[in-house]
């Protein structure tokens, strides 16, 4: 690639090819501030370009500044004896350090963002963990006093169902209690040798009953007759 370097004063020199124009910049032939230009046409400062590694400036004197230049440059004024004693020296990497100390930074934010977010995420499982335990526990626990209710509602059913039972068995006994003959004891006033009748005898009517009888059969088949009619009558008894 070739390179042109244009002067403060305007004047431009070239075509310098890479090392060429790398020894111009070492040898401390090119500016800080003059252009540099691959074509003639499109031209920036020396010291923007990262190949020339112009990267250090020179403090003489107080408030007195040179470069950026060349780390060879910076060199040759010491060997030279033009720097005071007390001259400063810096390094501009044109923001490098700036960029990389930024990037350093974000790291370590980014590591402690990732340290705090890991110890929150170890944080909230283990309260998750606590958590679901706890519950686990509760379910549990909660099935537990639901068996025993069941158990006790079992129990109870029982114990109603043996009280039913029970309540039935007195009303039966009571019932039956109610029914018991009572034996009252008579004194007779008279006393007999005769034995007693027999139960047959008790169903013999006696002769006034057998009248009444007659007379109530009598009058039922006048009635029954009065009913049939002449006809009729004649019919039940077969005549003509």
């Amino acid at each position: 690639m070739n390179w042109y370097v244009k002067g403060v004063d305007g004047k431009v020199f070239g075509p310098a090819d890479d090392e060429k124009i790398i020894a111009w910049v070492k040898d401390g032939r090119v500016d800080p501030f003059a252009g540099v230009s691959n074509d003639l046409k499109q031209w920036k400062l020396a010291s923007l370009e990262p190949a020339f590694e112009m990267d250090w400036i020179v403090e003489n004197e107080p408030g007195r500044f040179y470069g950026p230049t060349h780390r060879a440059v910076v060199d040759d004024l010491i060997k030279s004896g033009s720097l005071t004693p007390s001259c400063r020296i810096y390094r501009d990497d044109h923001g490098g350090v700036a960029e990389k100390e930024a990037s350093v930074a974000r790291a370590e934010a980014e590591k402690a963002m990732a340290e705090v977010q890991a110890e929150a995420e170890k944080a909230m499982s283990e309260l998750k963990g606590e958590a679901e335990r706890a519950i686990a526990s509760k379910d549990a626990e909660l099935a537990a006093l639901r068996s025993e209710l069941e158990l006790m509602k079992s129990r109870v059913e029982k114990s109603e169902v043996h009280a039913q039972e029970l309540e039935r068995k007195i009303a039966s006994l009571t019932e039956a209690k109610k029914r018991e003959w009572k034996v009252d004891v008579i004194e007779p006033e008279i006393v007999s040798e005769e034995p007693p009748p027999p139960i047959r005898d008790t169903f013999k009517p006696s002769r006034p009953q057998q009248q009444t009888m007659l007379a109530d059969l009598e009058r039922q088949a006048q009635a029954e007759l009065a009913r049939m009619g002449a006809s009729g009558a004649k019919k039940f008894f077969g005549l003509k």
